[in-house]
């Protein structure tokens, strides 16, 4: 990473495998986000190749629905890290929540028609990453973004598979690395749960 290029402004969120930071770029003077490997020292190399692989599938998918991937590297400590959009919004799993609650900004703003256009533009990219022979294998409303002026993210590929359409089984792929799946219970397919 080019020292001093991002510089830390706050973090924004922590899972199971990495941090999300918000980072100032002082090359683009912008804001982005930063996804990085905090104990990649004390992960499995599986672990750190699942992050990598994270990036680059991300990297691959070039769609207005799909969060876009800006850098991908190394930081002074040998941490992988990679940076794309900072989105402002909310995911459609909040969204859906505060409508639940009867939150009459969100039911105005987010009527019926606008709910189904967001919906249509998940489902493009999805049909686009599976045009490129990608699974998502995670889509969920926590996955999903929902941006103030109708902008649409799929997020998250940290699970992201290559598939063979022809055999109809995960694909093995030079430089790709195919890791095994989890998801999120009640959002998994049938088959996905069964591990097939």
């Amino acid at each position: 990473k080019p020292r001093d290029r991002y510089k830390f402004s706050r973090t924004i969120g922590i899972g199971g495998m990495k941090a999300v930071l918000l980072v100032h770029d002082s090359d683009t003077n912008r804001n982005v986000a930063l996804a990085m490997m905090p104990d990649f020292k004390d992960r499995p190399l599986e672990d750190v190749a699942k992050f990598v692989n994270e990036a680059r599938i991300t990297a691959s998918l070039e769609h207005p629905f799909i969060v876009p991937i800006h850098d991908i590297g190394l930081d002074s400590n040998m941490a992988p890290y990679f940076v794309m959009t900072h989105l402002t919004g909310m995911t459609l799993s909040t969204l859906l929540m505060r409508m639940r609650n009867n939150d009459i900004e969100m039911l105005s703003f987010y009527y019926e028609r606008k709910m189904l256009l967001s919906f249509q533009r998940i489902c493009h990219a999805v049909e686009f990453a599976h045009s490129q022979n990608i699974l998502h294998l995670d889509l969920n409303p926590a996955n999903i973004h929902i941006g103030k002026f109708g902008e649409v993210q799929v997020l998250d590929w940290g699970l992201a598979r290559y598939f063979d359409k022809k055999n109809r089984k995960p694909e093995k792929v030079p430089d790709k690395i195919v890791v095994n799946t989890a998801g999120t219970p009640g959002y998994m397919a049938p088959e996905q749960a069964a591990g097939d």
